[in-house]
């Protein structure tokens, strides 16, 4: 996208430019009119490179609420798939939601729209969509918004939808001792990389798209740690590092859905500050690991020696038994 594309005031997004917009740029359009009705985060369904993408988002009020978000684009004579309705209609059975938001970038036809009309149905094709960017004064790209505070943060929506929606089985892996300070840096290292990326963010009243697309992909990424790591089984020494690193990738995340959705920067603070102090335990791991085996090393050693001597002990008093039995006979 040129910057004079990025520049451009919700006005100029008209009908002509919307039948030959792209994707990713109309889903940022979708998205911006989503968080303007309060929903926030969101699951992928399916997708079709360049023409669908199709997810669940719920309401950061509410966050039972959750709607079918449908993004279609077609081409400029504005031919849907003939069973574009049935496959609305059966997906929201399929994900038992009832609300739907469906945006396309051309107009809908009567019986379409009939088919879909309800009471929880909001459809957004060039009409609606054009006159919503101009009454609200959303911009297609990198619009300043006022930060707020909520009850419920994006990022615990996210894992509580995640959550709910994976079906899995906990099994132990086993960390060797040795293997801990390596397991460590993993995580710590890349939860920097994370923070140092949102720290360059120019202006956190204007986060720019690319940016919040990143943050979110990396928020799916994690989430399938916060299933593995409870599966981690240490020496009972370590039990800790479990702990602080499952407290790392949840924090991490929530944090990521601060600073990219606009919430409360004292929220974020806290988070980061959280974040910030599980980093600090866990560098000292590598420092605990070597005491550990120095440990195990001196223990070994005094077993041994312990080991030795009553080994002495006993042959010496099998000798003193042997030449008394010898001079008795």
């Amino acid at each position: 996208m040129s910057s004079h594309e990025t520049n451009q005031t919700p006005e100029k997004i008209t009908y002509e430019r919307l039948l030959v917009i792209a994707l990713t740029p109309f889903y940022r359009i979708a998205s911006e009119i989503l968080s303007y009705f309060g929903y926030t985060q969101h699951y992928n369904i399916s997708e079709i490179t360049g023409k669908r993408r199709v997810e669940i988002w719920a309401n950061a009020r509410n966050p039972d609420a959750k709607a079918l978000v449908w993004v279609e684009l077609v081409n400029d004579e504005g031919e849907y798939p003939p069973s574009l309705a049935s496959e609305i209609l059966r997906t929201m059975n399929d994900e038992g939601v009832e609300h739907l938001f469906l945006f396309t970038n051309n107009y809908i036809s009567a019986s379409l729209k009939e088919i879909l009309a309800s009471p929880t149905a909001n459809i957004f094709s060039v009409d609606e969509i054009t006159e919503h960017l101009m009454n609200s004064g959303v911009k297609e790209s990198g619009a300043s918004r006022r930060r707020k505070g909520t009850n419920v943060p994006a990022g615990k929506v996210l894992i509580a939808n995640f959550l709910k929606r994976t079906d899995y089985k906990r099994q132990m892996i086993k960390v060797r001792t040795s293997s801990i300070p390596e397991l460590v840096h993993a995580y710590t290292s890349h939860v920097s990389n994370i923070l140092e990326t949102l720290d360059e963010i120019p202006d956190m009243e204007a986060i720019p798209s690319a940016v919040k697309d990143w943050a979110k992909k990396q928020q799916f990424n994690m989430l399938p740690e916060l299933i593995k790591i409870p599966s981690y089984h240490f020496v009972p020494k370590f039990n800790y590092v479990q702990q602080q690193l499952f407290v790392l990738v949840h924090s991490t995340i929530i944090y990521m859905g601060n600073v990219v959705e606009y919430e409360s920067l004292e929220d974020a603070y806290t988070n980061r500050r959280i974040i910030e102090e599980a980093i600090a335990v866990l560098l000292k791991v590598d420092d605990e690991v070597l005491r550990y085996k120095f440990d195990i090393m001196r223990y070994s050693e005094r077993v041994a020696y312990r080991l030795s001597v009553v080994s002495i002990i006993v042959i010496l008093a099998s000798l003193i038994v042997f030449v008394a039995l010898k001079i008795a006979t």
